[in-house]
C-alpha cells in the first residue's frame, strides 16, 4: 500500500498533525526503530516510566499502522487490556534488530507521497508551506525529529514503534 494510505488514516485519528509530525511519521515509516535505541537499559527505564504515567483507554486502538512494515502500539489501549508492558518493551528491541534498508529516496517518496495529501487540503497546512519546510528538513540532515508541541498538547502521543510481522494474532 502507498503511504499515502497509512498517512490518510493518521491524520483521521490525530487531526493535529503538523508538519514536524509529518515529518516525524515518514521517518519511522523509512527507518523504523533503530534510532531509538543507543541505550537499551535508559530507553527501558524511561518507556516504563512513560507506561506508568499512560492512563489505561479503549478510546484508543491497540495499534496504528504507519506503513507496510510498522506499527504504533498505544501504551494507554496495552494497559487497558492488561498486557505485559515488557512484552511490549522487548517487541519494540526485536523490531530495533531488524535491518531496514531504508533510504533518503525512499523518505524523499514517502514525502512526495505525502504532498499528494496534503494537495487535497486534509492537513492544516499548505503544499507550499510544507514543501518550504521540506527542504528545509533535508537541509538540516534529514533526522529524527520528536512531535509537535501543538501535536504533544493536543493527542498527547505514548506508543511504541513495533514491526507488524512481530505481532501474534490474539496481540493484532
Amino acid at each position: 500500500m502507498d503511504f499515502g494510505y497509512y498517512l490518510k488514516h493518521q491524520i483521521e485519528l490525530h487531526p493535529s498533525m503538523q508538519m514536524q509530525d509529518l515529518i516525524k511519521m515518514c521517518y519511522q515509516a523509512v527507518f523504523g526503530v533503530e534510532h531509538m535505541l543507543a541505550d537499551v537499559e535508559k530507553a527501558k527505564a524511561y518507556f516504563m516510566q512513560e507506561y506508568e504515567a499512560t492512563p489505561a483507554s479503549f478510546s484508543v486502538p491497540l495499534y496504528e499502522p504507519i506503513s507496510e512494515d510498522f506499527c504504533r502500539i498505544n501504551l494507554a489501549a496495552w494497559k487497558a487490556r492488561d498486557l505485559d508492558p515488557d512484552e511490549l518493551f522487548e517487541l519494540f528491541v526485536k523490531s530495533a534488530g531488524y535491518n531496514v534498508p531504508g533510504t533518503r529516496t525512499d523518505l524523499n517518496n514517502c514525502a512526495k507521497s505525502a504532498e499528494k495529501i496534503i494537495a487535497k487540503g486534509l492537513l492544516p497546512f499548505s503544499l507550499e508551506e510544507w514543501k518550504e519546510y521540506y527542504v528545509a528538513y533535508k537541509n538540516n540532515g534529514m533526522h529524527p525529529v520528536h512531535h509537535s508541541d501543538a501535536y504533544r498538547i493536543a493527542e498527547q502521543p505514548a506508543y511504541r514503534l513495533v514491526r507488524k510481522s512481530l505481532l501474534n494474532a490474539d496481540i493484532s
